[in-house]
C-alpha cells in the first residue's frame, strides 16, 4: 500500500490531522478504509508513522496518527539536471524523482527544448508539489525534493552548479548520460561521493556546444545502453544503475 502523505496544513490538535479532497476520496475509493481502520502515514519532510481513522465526514477525514520514525535523506544525494521536457513528460519526471529519493532537480532550457514548455501550467508551484506528493506516496517518502527551473543553460552550469558544488563539504560527482559514450558506470567513480549530479537531456540529446559546457565544468559521461530512452525512463536507468553502483562502491 502506499504512503499517505500529510503536511502540517493538516495538522489539528494533539496528534489528530484533518484531510479532505483527493486524498479523502482515496482513502475511501482506494484504500476502502472505514472508521478504526490503520493507515500508513508519512508527514512531509518529517517521519512516517500509523494512523487510525477516527471520523469519515462529508468533506474530511480524521486521522489519529502516531510517529514512529524519521526518514534519513538518502546517501549519497542526488541532484537531477533535466532538459525542461513537455508537460506530460514534467509531471512523471516530478513523480519519479520524488518515488527514487532525488534530493533536487534543476530543470533547465536547451538547444531542443520548446520555449512554450516554460509557459505551461503544469509548472505552477502547486501543480509541481502535487506531483511530487503522489512520488512519496509511491516510494514511501517524506523529504520532499526541491525543484527549480532555470531558462539560462550556460548561466545554469557556469554559476547555479558552481555554486552547488561549493556548498557540499564531500566529494562531489558530476554526470552526463550520453548514448554515443562507450564507458558504463564503475563504482570507483562513484567511490565516496556525497552528492552526485545528474544531467539528463532532451528526447534529441544534448548538443555538441552543451556537452562541451558541460565538460568544462567537471561533468563525465556515462553510457546507460544501446538504446534511445524517453527521459522518464533515462531518469528510472539512470537512478537504478547510480544506486546498484554506488552501493558497490
Amino acid at each position: 500500500m502506499n504512503l499517505l502523505i500529510l503536511t502540517e496544513d493538516d495538522r489539528g490538535d494533539g496528534g489528530i490531522f484533518i484531510v479532505g479532497g483527493t486524498r479523502r476520496r482515496h482513502i475511501i475509493g482506494v484504500l476502502r478504509a472505514s472508521v478504526g481502520d490503520r493507515l500508513e502515514v508519512g508527514l512531509v519532510d518529517g517521519p512516517v508513522g500509523a494512523a487510525i481513522v477516527r471520523a469519515i465526514e462529508k468533506d474530511r477525514i480524521v486521522l489519529e496518527c502516531q510517529w514512529l520514525k524519521d526518514v534519513r535523506q538518502r546517501s549519497p544525494a542526488i541532484d537531477i539536471v533535466c532538459a525542461l521536457p513537455r508537460p506530460q513528460t514534467f509531471k512523471k519526471v516530478l513523480q519519479v524523482s520524488a518515488t527514487m529519493g532525488v534530493r533536487r532537480v534543476h530543470f533547465v532550457n536547451a538547444n531542443r527544448v520548446e520555449k512554450c514548455f516554460f509557459s505551461a501550467s503544469v509548472a505552477r508551484p502547486e501543480r509541481i508539489r502535487y506531483y511530487l506528493e503522489k512520488g512519496l506516496s509511491q516510494g514511501k517518502g517524506t523529504r520532499l525534493p526541491k525543484v527549480s527551473i532555470n531558462p539560462r543553460f550556460r548561466c545554469f552550469f557556469e554559476e547555479v552548479v558552481r555554486r552547488l558544488e561549493s556548498d557540499e563539504h564531500g566529494k562531489v560527482v558530476k554526470l552526463v548520460a550520453d548514448v554515443e559514450c562507450e564507458s558504463y558506470l564503475n563504482s570507483s567513480l562513484l567511490e565516496g561521493a556525497d552528492q552526485i549530479i545528474i544531467a539528463i537531456g532532451p528526447e534529441g540529446g544534448w548538443v555538441p556546444f552543451e556537452l562541451e559546457i558541460m565538460r568544462s565544468e567537471g561533468f563525465e559521461k556515462f553510457k546507460l545502453g544501446d538504446w534511445p530512452l524517453r527521459v522518464e525512463n533515462a531518469l528510472v536507468a539512470t537512478l537504478a544503475q547510480v544506486s546498484l553502483v554506488s552501493r558497490k562502491s
